[in-house]
């Protein structure tokens, strides 16, 4: 499956599709290639505002994500943007028989210790499953504010109006109720991490928490530690009607990433890279 994730004005490939197959396997493909998993607010925002080319490409494909929730034997759960312990998956990571990761119980206190996720108590749990967006008096919002307070968690950084966005996941699927939250109840007797999933606009656009690591179909999209900044520069430079940035302005912002990755590639390699691709 071949599925093109950058727009053609968008010059250095800030998102890569990483093929379909078991997260543990694409997982460490996506990391050694340097790139990061997005997240589930990055899949939002580029449904919303990725170039016209590939935007349909966003929109209707589903996506494991670098965001994650873990659930313990009381069935609490943890949130978890841009989780580092999803990114270190590999073949041989220990998976539980439902198969999400097996977590010590240290990691697990560290992680229920973090003040940067999010805990969300069983009941609290209870309150947001199956639970999404609906239309209230004309007007698309959570079911509830607990749904309400998940979303903004997971769309911290982002522009994205998920008023505008549940109207535009409707529209795609004809459902009154999208965008609906999923986590894992089984209370494990080993406290496991799993990859938050998102669903394709014309499925509802689910968020799930339940899913296995393990499942030929996972799908992953990489972006690129350079887009966030290359996307604010290109907005500025056209809000004041500046030309494209350089092939010298581009070389200085990621050579010094690229030689982490490989000792191959020179300054002068990656210069003529960018002029052949349209870069003055």
């Amino acid at each position: 499956m071949n599925v093109e994730l950058s727009g053609k004005t968008e010059k250095i490939e800030p998102y890569r599709f990483f093929g379909e197959g078991r997260v543990v396997d694409l997982m460490s493909r996506l990391v050694k290639a340097g790139y990061n998993p997005a997240g589930v607010g990055t899949i939002l925002d580029r449904r919303m505002n990725a170039p016209e080319d590939v935007r349909s490409a966003w929109q209707l494909n589903y996506f494991w994500t670098g965001d994650s929730a873990g659930t313990d034997n009381t069935g609490n759960v943890v949130l978890t943007l841009d989780s580092s312990i999803l990114r270190e998956l590999n073949p041989n990571s220990p998976l539980s028989n439902t198969y999400a990761l097996n977590l010590s119980a240290e990691q697990w206190e560290e992680l229920s210790d973090d003040k940067e996720s999010l805990h969300l108590s069983p009941s609290f749990v209870e309150q947001v499953q199956r639970q999404g967006y609906v239309k209230k008096n004309g007007v698309w919002q959570p079911t509830n504010s607990e749904v309400g307070k998940v979303w903004d968690f997971l769309m911290q950084g982002k522009d994205v109006d998920l008023k505008e966005y549940a109207q535009m996941v409707s529209g795609k699927s004809g459902y009154d109720s999208v965008m609906r939250l999923y986590f894992d109840q089984s209370r494990p007797s080993t406290p496991n991490w799993r990859s938050l999933v998102v669903n394709r606009i014309d499925s509802y656009s689910d968020v799930s928490g339940n899913n296995y690591l393990n499942n030929d179909y996972g799908r992953l999209a990489g972006v690129a530690p350079e887009a966030h900044r290359f996307r604010q520069a290109e907005g500025t430079r056209e809000n004041l009607g500046v030309d494209q940035p350089t092939a010298n302005e581009i070389a200085d912002v990621i050579y010094g990433h690229l030689v982490d990755i490989t000792k191959s590639v020179t300054k002068e390699d990656l210069l003529q890279g960018l002029k052949n691709k349209g870069y003055k």
